[in-house]
């Protein structure tokens, strides 16, 4: 993706498909209590989902990231 040619609306359909399949990796790591690991496939789905200049996605991964957190007990970084 980072060395393609593509139009920028290709592009940033890519990265939002990134973005989802990121977020999925997160969840499965969620599932499997690996939360170390599915904050950062959710993190990479936030960085993702900027790239692909979808701030509603950005928004949705946030939700999903305060969703973890408040079920880890950290309700302070839910909110923030």
């Amino acid at each position: 993706m980072l060395r393609g040619t593509y139009g920028e609306q290709t592009g940033r359909r890519l990265f939002a498909a990134a973005a989802d399949l990121t977020r999925l990796a997160g969840w499965t790591s969620y599932d499997i209590a690996a939360h170390g690991l599915a904050q950062r496939y959710f993190v990479q789905a936030l960085r993702l989902s900027q790239a692909a200049a979808d701030r509603a996605y950005g928004s949705y991964v946030l939700v999903t990231m305060s969703r973890q957190a408040v079920y880890l007990g950290h309700g302070r970084e839910a909110v923030q």
